[in-house]
């Protein structure tokens, strides 16, 4: 034990070695809070670790097995179980040579420590010091057979995951079920049969391992890093926080991280050393007890009405200790102004178990989302007694004067329903530009068939059906039968271009400069709902559109009527006198020439200096609105003139068109030079809050400032929301595949087109599609080809997937390109005038930017050797034109004769070929060499000259292109690997195809060349490698299959050509069909025989 030194007493020397394990803190860090000397606070720290191992007989728990009268919900089913096994990850400190064997599947260096407990959560056996790379059943095995074993009592057993043995002593779930308890989400809890109700039960009453584990690493910080100690120190440390994580729980009247109270007697006749389990083998008679137990584990259930319940019921006793467990925590101090504090729930909890001692209900969710329906349910009677709720309660009566029925009806015709207005005084009567002759001829036209069966191809099949109850799909079925009206659908705009202007005001927001400026989000209040059907008129006549026209187009919107599906009844039709039908394709193209009507008014209100719009660099656009359907937002300087023409314009605009301006939602934000009085004046003006930032816009994120990792946490739990749904379902890795190519790589995809992701959040996402492709439900699984293979497209050998990175650079590209192209955009405008144009502006521009430019420029210097300059009519300077090794000519020579100064690309050019005899200036050897070798130099006089996209056809740039690109350092490469996919059979066995074509089946040879198995010999003969070849054609087995092929007709040459192993490729990609299925098979059979012990499957036996 511990002893008194001169200096320091037990006391002490303890606490520096709980401060150290608490905190992680390195000596030199501790021996200041000590006062001590480092090589004092190391001595005592080894001291009191030798003196907690030593109390190791006395720490560790013994455990008890369960009895028949146990009244333990998780546990009571279990008879005889002990407790609960499995491993877990703890990241250490090895020497670089090591680092191979101690890093676990998750690319971790750690050890693989097999942690057993009892239900309460004492550690029973812990075994330190396996590499990380070692499997969870070989630790066990090691377990059982060493000098200091884990002893099970025979007859008695531990509840284990997937990853092990369903033998004797170890109880597992059934494979290919859900079983994590994330998976049994709500509104799926119920089981569908007697092995998901087992798996069910078996995770609750295994959960406790889990949390004793989460409990330990939560405890104890110097677990949850790689610690500063040697190997076997390490190992040390974990044992000793397991004990005193037992020590803790068995003699504290609470656990501070877990609020549990234990209560577990130790027994006092442990079995003797001729009654234990000293093996792990599959078992037939643990597996057909498992199936027993489950068997009547769902009779029970369904005797019980289980089979019926779909969600946790609240019996009366706990509605009553809720309620009173509430009252208590209010008179604690729990209770807030808007709320509860933090961690009220648990505290809930507590006291429900005083008022009910065996209360089975846990914080989350069941208690916090009992509170979140009591809170809506007061809402709700609260406003029915004051009548917000329109229904006209009667308080003396206790009844409504109307139906909900009638309630929904007044809803909606009084939305849609035109109200009158007072005069502002704003006028709009501004001219609209009238349309190009061409286009309001093809207005006026009489629409044709063809136009109207393109209008209905183009619509959802199933999106919405008409009045008639036929959806759109029934109708391009039967187009030869039944035609409808034209309609045309919008085409696309890009969103990221508002956003990228909006970026760089507020990027000049926060920067210092003289000047008070603002910008206002409007939020209008269901603005296609409520557009005047006359202020639409007016504005399709000032359009230009002829009366006919006018009519037609008012026809299309005027003719709606509607019921409302109550009960499965329709109501009685309501016609509205006001709106838009949304989904109907004229609806975006009427709503923008609505707004058109504001853009002309707020530019008249520019012109006449009423309205003092915002400039980002001189000579730049002069910036007063921007507009995307109806997102709005409004740009000026921060005075009060131009308040109150904002707030006049706004407001007429809005009664005018019928439009409501939610002023609660709608946000200022002012720069940081503007002062806080012209502030206040301005927000009072407009009757609108003020903001720091805006959250979102377009449903981009708004960053002022530098761009960290965590403004992209909402992409990864976006993405990582979708995934507990999926993992609930048994699919194979090629579903897996097909829903992460589909769904979680387009994710980011949006967000990628102005922003430089960091590269943390580009392997978060990385890592996160990686594990759900090659991993299973239970997190175990081999990624068994690599990610930058996977991660390419079909036809050069991957799936189809995409790299993060790569990706987002190629998105990037694309605004480049439009910078380099010069497109007439407002953001190309606004930012060409402040860092310069084109090529030449954003390959030289190195002044102070937004997040957005520095995004875009860091995308140039990874894609510039993409671009090249191509010649049209010459016109362009020939020493800033011609580009050598990524660099104009005039950089490339020490100076530029004046007399040459002004040549032009066309002057040089003669028959195909620069003439530069003429030149006066002095080239390199290596330059003069390059322009000389130059052939077929052609000019063409109607284009000009530009950079053009070196890799897409016509000189045109696309993501998809520059995302190849990228991955091939610059050469497009073409392979056979799309043969692979064309093949019309289940996509399963196309992906099974992909894996050989890598020679990345998971046979013996892979496991051995990934350290996981000693040998790599085949499991079935026993007799060489088991690589694909010797498994598909050497193996004993496979023999009489191939000779029944044969029987059956299969062709003779292909049935015994024997591939070389390097040969995977070109032998699959030129594999017939029925080859492919017979090799799957094969496969089928060889797993049932090696992990399932079952008999030959039915089509294999057949071919034998």
């Amino acid at each position: 034990g511990l002893v008194q030194s001169r200096n320091v007493a037990p006391s002490e020397q303890v606490a520096m070695f709980l401060s150290i394990l608490a905190h992680h803190k390195k000596n030199v860090t501790l021996k200041f809070d000590f006062t001590r000397s480092g090589r004092t606070v190391s001595k005592y720290f080894n001291r009191v670790l030798d003196a907690v191992i030593r109390l190791h007989t006395v720490l560790v728990a013994t455990p008890k097995p369960i009895e028949d009268d146990c009244s333990d919900a998780r546990w009571k089913w279990f008879k005889g179980c002990l407790g609960a096994l499995d491993g877990t990850y703890i990241n250490v400190r090895v020497p670089s040579k090591d680092r191979g064997r101690y890093r676990n599947r998750k690319g971790q260096v750690s050890v693989n420590v097999l942690g057993v407990c009892d239900r309460n959560m004492n550690f029973v056996y812990m075994l330190c010091g396996w590499e990380g790379s070692a499997a969870d059943n070989r630790v066990l095995r090691d377990a059982i057979t060493r000098e200091n074993s884990l002893r099970v009592p025979n007859g008695q057993y531990y509840l284990v995951d997937g990853g092990y043995t369903n033998g004797s002593g170890f109880l597992l779930p059934y494979r290919g079920v859900r079983y994590h308890l994330d998976e049994w989400g709500t509104g799926s809890r119920t089981p569908q049969n007697f092995r998901e109700l087992y798996n069910l039960r078996h995770a609750k009453a295994r959960n406790a391992i889990e949390r004793a584990f989460g409990i330990l690493k939560m405890r104890w910080a110097i677990l949850r890093s790689n610690s500063f100690y040697p190997i076997r120190t390490q190992n040390r440390i974990i044992m000793a926080c397991a004990l005193i994580h037992n020590f803790i729980r068995t003699t504290m009247p609470e656990d501070p991280i877990e609020n549990e109270i234990p209560d577990f007697p130790i027994p006092s006749n442990p079995p003797s050393d001729d009654d234990y389990i000293d093996q792990v083998e599959s078992s037939p008679e643990w597996t057909q007890k498992r199936d027993l137990l489950a068997q009547q584990m769902f009779t029970d259930w369904q005797g019980e009405g289980g089979a019926t319940s779909k969600c946790r019921v609240w019996t009366s006793a706990e509605e009553n200790a809720l309620i009173n467990a509430l009252k208590d925590i209010v008179t604690e101090g729990w209770k807030m102004e808007n709320g509860f504090r933090t961690g009220y729930a648990f505290q809930l909890e507590k006291k429900m178990k005083i008022y009910i001692s065996r209360c089975e209900i846990r914080a989350d969710p069941h208690i916090t989302s009992k509170m979140h329906v009591w809170k809506k349910t007061y809402a709700s009677l609260a406003n029915i007694k004051s009548n917000k709720s329109g229904l006209g309660w009667n308080d003396v009566s206790k009844s409504f004067s109307s139906t909900l029925r009638d309630h929904a009806i007044a809803h909606f015709e009084s939305r849609f329903s035109d109200t009158p207005i007072t005069p502002i005084g704003c006028e709009f009567t501004e001219p609209l530009a009238p349309p190009v002759p061409d286009i309001a001829l093809t207005v006026t036209q009489i629409v044709s068939n063809l136009e109207i069966k393109q209008a209905i191809d183009s619509c959802p099949s199933y999106s919405a059906p008409g009045p008639d109850g036929f959806p759109a799909a029934f109708y391009k079925k039967f187009w030869h039968l039944i035609g409808l009206e034209q309609s045309a659908f919008l085409p696309g705009r890009g969103t990221s271009n508002n956003a990228i202007v909006l970026h760089e005001v507020i990027h000049k927001f926060n920067q210092r400069h003289r000047g008070a400026e603002f910008v206002i989000k409007i939020d209008l209040d269901k603005a296609y709902d409520r557009v005047k059907w006359k202020f639409l008129r007016d504005s399709l006549s000032q359009l230009g559109l002829d009366a006919p026209s006018v009519t037609l187009i008012m026809e299309c919107v005027t003719s709606a009527h509607f019921a409302i599906l109550w009960n499965g009844r329709p109501s009685l039709e309501v016609y509205p006198s006001r709106g838009l039908r949304q989904g109907d394709p004229i609806s975006p193209y009427l709503f923008v020439i609505i707004m058109e009507r504001l853009t002309r008014t707020i530019n008249r209100e520019v012109s006449t200096h009423n309205w003092d719009p915002i400039v980002l660099s001189r000579g730049g656009p002069e910036l007063s609105h921007l507009l995307f359907a109806d997102d709005v937002l409004i740009m000026a300087q921060a005075n009060d003139a131009t308040a109150k023409t904002v707030n006049k314009v706004l407001h007429a605009f809005a009664d005018e068109a019928g439009l409501s301006i939610n002023l609660s939602k709608s946000e200022i934000i002012f720069s940081v030079s503007t002062p806080t009085a012209k502030r206040n004046r301005v927000c009072h003006h407009l009757s609108m809050p003020m903001t720091d930032s805006f959250d979102k816009y377009l449903g981009f994120p708004i960053i002022a400032g530098r761009r960290k990792v965590s403004h992209f946490d909402f992409i990864i739990e976006r993405i990582s929301r979708r995934l507990p749904p999926w993992r609930a379902k048994f699919l194979n890795k090629a579903g897996r595949t097909t829903l992460a190519r589909s769904v979680l790589s387009t994710i980011p995809v949006y967000f990628m087109q102005i922003a430089w992701f960091p590269e943390k959040t580009c392997q978060q996402i990385d890592s996160i599609i990686k594990r759900f492709i090659w991993r299973d439900r239970d997190g175990r699984g081999l990624h068994l080809v690599k990610w930058q293979t996977v991660a390419k497209p079909r036809r050069l050998g991957g799936l189809g997937l995409r790299q993060t990175r790569q990706m987002n650079i190629a998105m990037l590209g694309k605004k480049v390109s439009e910078f380099i192209d010069d497109t007439p955009s407002l953001w190309v405008v606004a930012l060409s005038h402040r860092f310069g144009r084109g090529y030449e502006g954003i390959r030289s521009s190195k002044t102070q930017s937004s997040s957005v430019w520095t995004a875009l420029r860091r995308c140039f210097s990874v894609i510039a050797n993409g671009f090249t300059y191509r010649l049209g009519n010459g016109e362009t300077n020939f020493w800033e034109g011609i580009f050598l090794q990524g660099k104009p000519i005039n950089c490339l020579v020490d100076y530029v004769h004046i007399s040459d100064s002004d040549k032009s690309c066309r002057q040089l050019i003669v028959n195909g070929r620069f003439e530069l005899q003429s030149l006066q200036t002095a080239f390199p050897d290596h330059v003069l060499k390059a322009l000389t070798d130059a052939r077929n130099i052609y000019l063409h006089p109607s284009v000009s000259d530009k950079w053009c996209w070196s890799v897409g056809s016509l000189g045109k740039y696309s993501v998809a292109s520059c995302y190849e690109w990228l991955l091939n350092q610059g050469v497009i490469m073409k392979a056979k690997w799309k043969k692979i996919w064309r093949a019309d059979i289940p996509e399963k066995i196309n992906f099974f195809c992909w894996l050989i074509g890598h020679r990345s089946l998971p046979t013996m040879e892979l496991r051995h060349r990934r350290h996981l198995d000693s040998t790599g010999t085949c499991s079935i003969c026993g007799d060489g490698m088991e690589n694909w070849v010797h498994m598909f054609f050497e193996c004993s087995w496979t023999a009489p299959v191939w000779a029944g092929l044969i029987y059956h007709g299969f062709p003779h040459r292909l049935a015994h050509t024997i591939p070389l192993d390097s040969q995977a490729f070109e032998f699959i990609v030129h594999a017939p069909t029925g080859l492919r299925f017979a090799l799957w098979f094969l496969w089928v059979e060889r797993n049932n025989r090696v992990f399932g012990d079952k008999e030959a499957g039915e089509q294999v036996n057949e071919w034998g």
